[in-house]
């Protein structure tokens, strides 16, 4: 379940950058085909319906005294070209090739007014809200194509219609107009692109942390799980086959004791005795591991007060802790160093025969010196690194990912030394 939900989110994410463009080209490049409208702000529109205003209001005052005719089909012209630009978005989004069309047709709608009043020299305006509507609807390429026709068509109709130095300057004008608003929306049109990748981003990363934090979740409990399991597992390896083995005992200290063989009963009881007292530390060792850690909230040095006096006081061992700067440090290295101590003193408490132990944690400006030892039964440190045993080659690890050392000093009936030296 964690290792499905994870990959969930990894999915999730790798989505994000497809949808972001972050693979191959730049997310804020439109990679629509030719006809496939963008969304584009309604504010677009405001100062299209202004320019159209002052078209209109001039031409109903300049064809006052022209044909009644022609001055109609030019109102009528007008509007329809209104009507087009009013709807254009609305039909686009049902028929994908209309913007063609459309601006086709928006095309001859214009020149037909230049050439039906060819004293008028301000149809010319309306070609400059079409630029702005052509980057809006088109890929990059194709609206540049379009504003180019757009100025195809204007400069044919004033070259047509007006004097050459009126006409060549009118063309000049028009065309700076054209591009700057063009490149005005294509600006903003960039921005608003810009604004709806930020929001599916959003979106499919808050998607993405709660898959994450769901699968956080399932993970620590399958920590937990895991855990419980190791801990029966040792309840039955360990101390459960000691309590066997203590009935064993007191099964023959008792045969002995009918059969009048008061030596080998003797003999018996010791070794339940030893038996006993072996169980005791593994049933301390595993009720300290069934408490609620206190490293994370309280810091290393009360981690380890807590361990000495829930498990090696209470089986009879004399403990020693010595700290020498109170500091917290990161958690990584707090979380190594007490796994390293706990296997040390694991191994104090199991294998050693150890009657007494000392911790000592020393802190200064660069380095964290960390040292276990203790008087028991000692063992050969070049045997015991070959065969890898005591957890040993563990705790080397641990301390060599933290960038430090650890050493070992040990022989048989000498006691052990254990000391790691890791930088903070």
């Amino acid at each position: 379940m964690a290792d499905s939900s994870l990959g969930q989110a990894r999915v999730s994410l790798r989505r994000v950058d497809a949808d972001t463009g972050a693979v191959g080209h730049d997310p804020l490049v439109s990679t629509r085909p030719a006809g496939v409208t963008r969304p584009r702000s309604r504010l677009f529109y405001l100062p299209s319906l202004f320019l159209w205003a002052a078209v209109a209001i001039r031409v109903v005052g300049d064809t006052s005294g022209l044909d009644a005719a022609a001055a109609r089909l030019a109102v009528g012209l007008l509007l329809l070209y209104a009507a087009l630009v009013l709807s254009e978005h609305a039909i686009t989004r049902r028929f994908g090739g209309y913007p063609a069309l459309y601006a086709a047709v928006q095309i001859g709608l214009l020149s037909t007014l230049t050439f039906l009043l060819p004293d008028l020299d301000y149809f010319a305006v309306l070609y400059v809200p079409l630029s702005a509507q052509a980057m809006l609807i088109f890929a990059r390429p194709a609206a540049y194509r379009w504003i180019g026709a757009f100025t195809l068509a204007m400069a044919v109709g004033l070259l047509a219609t007006q004097d050459w130095p009126t006409g060549l300057s009118l063309i000049f004008l028009y065309a700076g107009a054209f591009l700057f608003v063009a490149s005005y929306a294509a600006v903003t049109q960039q921005a608003e692109t810009a604004r709806e990748h930020s929001q599916l981003l959003l979106a499919d990363l808050t998607e993405a942390n709660r898959r994450l934090e769901a699968a956080a979740d399932q993970v620590e409990a399958l920590a937990v799980i895991q855990e419980r399991t190791r801990l029966a597992r040792d309840l039955h390896d360990s101390v459960t086959q000691t309590l066997y083995g203590l009935t064993l005992s007191a099964e023959a200290a008792a045969r002995q004791l009918a059969a009048g063989e008061t030596s080998g009963a003797v003999a018996e009881l010791r070794e339940l005795r030893d038996t006993a007292q072996q169980a005791l530390k593994e049933m301390r060792l595993l009720v300290f591991e069934l408490r609620p850690p206190l490293l994370e909230q309280e810091g290393l040095a009360v981690a380890l007060r807590e361990r000495l006096q829930a498990v090696e006081d209470r089986v009879g061992l004399t403990t020693t802790l010595i700290v020498d700067g109170a500091e917290r440090l990161s958690p990584a290295v707090e979380a190594d160093l007490d796994r390293i101590t706990q296997e040390a003193l694991n191994n104090a408490l199991k294998h050693a025969q150890a009657r007494h132990v000392t911790v000592r944690l020393r802190q200064d400006e660069r380095t964290v010196a960390l040292e276990i030892a203790d008087d028991g039964v000692g063992f050969d440190v070049d045997a015991a690194g070959t065969r890898g045993g005591l957890g040993l080659r563990g705790m080397a690890e641990r301390a060599a990912q933290l960038g430090g050392r650890l050493a070992v000093e040990s022989r048989p009936g000498g006691g052990t030394r254990i000391r790691v030296e890791v930088p903070r």
